[in-house]
């Protein structure tokens, strides 16, 4: 019996990994001149993924949506200026940022909407928001 639940096991193990690798890469459009833009839903938040490809080529970016525009300009090695427009049908934000960036690195550059508070422990919590997280590919 024991023989067979380690090789289950491990076709378990492989079969989710394999379903999450394809799956995060289905939600990943392809890029157009190094920049790939992901709307995502994060419960009640809307996350905007800025995807970055080709950093060693290139030091601009930008892309255009229905409702976003993107800029972004590499400043030597790992620093990126990025301004991110977001339109909806009552309001327009912009947002600048400037981040640190290695590859295969994530952060989050926004995180912002009608209801804000602030948690007991200190956490700024987000309810029907949108969320900016920009993506240095490798």
């Amino acid at each position: 019996m024991r023989r067979i639940i380690k090789p289950v096991l491990a076709l378990l193990l492989l079969a989710g990994l394999v379903t999450v690798f394809l799956w995060r890469n289905a939600s990943t459009p392809e890029p157009v001149d190094g920049l790939a833009v992901a709307l995502d839903q994060d419960g009640d938040t809307r996350v905007m993924r800025v995807i970055l490809h080709d950093a060693d080529q290139r030091v601009r970016w930008q892309g255009k949506g229905d409702d976003y525009l993107v800029d972004v300009r590499r400043d030597g090695a790992d620093v990126y200026h990025l301004i991110v427009v977001l339109v909806d049908e009552r309001k327009r934000y912009r947002v600048n940022s400037t981040v640190r960036l290695e590859p295969g690195s994530r952060t989050v550059v926004a995180n912002f909407g009608p209801e804000t508070r602030v948690s007991q422990e200190g956490k700024v919590q987000i309810s029907g928001g949108r969320r900016i997280v920009v993506e240095l590919q490798p």
